[in-house]
């Protein structure tokens, strides 16, 4: 229920419905975006108490001009009395509650979010971790994996050098034993 008790004060009323403040009341408007997330108001003040909503209205600024001083003539005051909502065709045709179309249209607080809105965060949050933990996994035994190759294929070539260091050893060795012979032989 929207009720206005201080001057600035804008409550959201239920919807299809308005309570009357002291100041004045509030009407339903229309949804600005689909999901209802936020709503129109409009905002009526009753004219008595009018210049406490003056601060909300943009001020135009105006040229000063030079008043010329007049006798004031002494007023009798009047008791301000608590005014009361009109009622059925009269809220339309009422001038004193007419008067705060003029303050126009005010963006309330957004109402809670739809359950759908939420349900659909949170299977995007979900999945997006999936995602992560998947990549990060994905590239940590990609790289065990190269790493291993490397150790392999490191370990191959050692071998097969070492191989070939055996082999030419015998070679060499078997060699310098015949020419040793032949030299032997010849004396």
């Amino acid at each position: 229920m929207g009720v206005i008790d201080r001057a600035g004060d804008r409550a959201a009323p239920a919807r299809g419905q308005f309570r009357t403040g002291r100041f004045g009341f509030l009407d339903h408007g229309s949804l600005r975006s689909s999901g209802g997330i936020s709503t129109e108001y409009r905002l009526h003040v009753h004219s008595s108490y009018w210049p406490g909503f003056r601060a909300l209205k943009k001020k135009k600024k105006k040229k000063k001009k030079k008043k010329k001083k007049k006798k004031k003539k002494k007023k009798k005051k009047k008791k301000k009395r608590e005014p009361t909502p009109p009622r059925g065709s009269a809220r339309s045709s009422a001038s004193t509650w007419q008067r705060g179309n003029t303050l126009g249209v005010f963006h309330m607080s957004p109402p809670a979010p739809h359950p759908c809105l939420t349900t659909i965060t949170i299977i995007i949050i979900i999945t997006t971790i999936i995602t992560t933990i998947i990549i990060i996994t994905t590239t940590i035994i990609t790289t065990i994996i190269i790493i291993i190759i490397i150790i392999i294929i490191t370990i191959i070539i050692i071998i097969i050098i070492i191989i070939i260091i055996i082999i030419i050893t015998i070679i060499l060795s078997s060699s310098v034993g015949d020419f040793i012979s032949q030299g032997k032989d010849s004396n």
